[in-house]
């Protein structure tokens, strides 16, 4: 089970998943009624995601003393996600 941390209660991923959509609709629903177009909508969604996604990823140190590469398969995969939502 995953905690939350809102009062210290746990909650299945199932209600955790249902939690995030109902907030997603929310925000959605907030920005139709502040009359945000839908490619506006789409880009703020985009950004917000990419932020996200950049919270995954771990970086090693790199060959050169000021560089650095992504630490494995899944901070690449993360590092991939971002680019392409932010392109």
């Amino acid at each position: 089970m995953l905690e939350s941390v809102h009062k210290n209660r746990y909650y299945s991923p199932k209600k955790i998943i249902i939690m995030w959509f109902v907030s997603i609709r929310q925000i959605w629903n907030a920005l139709f009624h502040f009359l945000i177009q839908v490619t506006s909508q789409d880009a703020i969604f985009r950004v917000v995601a990419s932020i996200l996604h950049l919270g995954n990823i771990d970086f090693a140190k790199g060959k050169e003393i000021d560089s650095s590469v992504p630490k494995d398969d899944k901070s690449k995969f993360h590092l991939n996600t971002t680019a392409e939502l932010l392109m």
